[in-house]
């Protein structure tokens, strides 16, 4: 009933400007600090997961960035009390019924599904044991050389709107060439969607490949 009323709630929003992370999220760095996601830059070492193992990825810019937009995020609560805050149609990684890893947009996780998480340096699939909407400041989409990353201690995909494994490969070039395509020092910290990824986003949304949230960015 609860996943139903969320649902319902997020179709009856105005359209958000995109998908994200808020500012206030926290990162894992290499040497095992954390970071905020507004403080993360190009060039900076993070943990993500890979093959049921945690390992190091780069940052290397970001797909889009809204400092201070307020926008309503999803509140995922797990059964260790870690929460993630992220915005509807982020994709974000569930253990299924075959333990085989799936991504899924954040808005059709159900209490009960199983996600990934680093606690205590291990990878664990823990619970979801409830969601709520809030809003939240910033909305950060960062680019990493595997293309996921740890947010709030659990594993999500640096791609919005569409599949993961489809958006790691239309976004291949970005990560080939991320100071041509992305983002250098300087253009880091501009805000909005980068030029290549608005690109590939209108041409994802004539193909019907594009996945919309119904949110409030202001």
């Amino acid at each position: 009933m609860k996943s139903s009323y969320f649902t319902l709630k997020l179709k009856n929003c105005m359209l958000a400007a995109s998908a994200c992370c808020p500012g206030d999220s926290v990162v894992m760095l290499e040497d095992g600090g954390q970071m905020m996601m507004k403080e993360l830059k190009l060039g900076d070492r993070i943990l993500t997961v890979n093959d049921g193992a945690p390992v190091t990825t780069t940052v290397l810019g970001f797909l889009e960035k809204r400092i201070l937009s307020m926008g309503e995020y999803l509140k995922i609560s797990l059964q260790n009390n870690q929460r993630l805050s992220i915005s509807a149609t982020h994709v974000m990684f569930v253990a299924g019924e075959d333990n085989v890893m799936r991504d899924v947009f954040a808005k059709d996780i159900k209490i009960g599904d199983m996600v990934y998480v680093l606690k205590d340096s291990k990878v664990q699939v823990v619970q979801v044991v409830d969601i709520t909407q809030v809003q939240l400041t910033g909305a950060y989409v960062p680019l990493t050389v595997t293309g996921t990353l740890l947010v709030d201690g659990v594993l999500v995909s640096s791609y919005t709107n569409t599949g993961h494994w489809l958006a790691h490969t239309v976004m291949a070039p970005l990560r080939w060439f991320p100071t041509i395509l992305l983002d250098t020092e300087n253009s880091q910290e501009e805000e909005g969607i980068r030029a290549f990824p608005r690109m590939m986003k209108e041409v994802g949304n004539i193909l019907g490949l594009i996945t919309t949230s119904k949110g409030i960015m202001k």
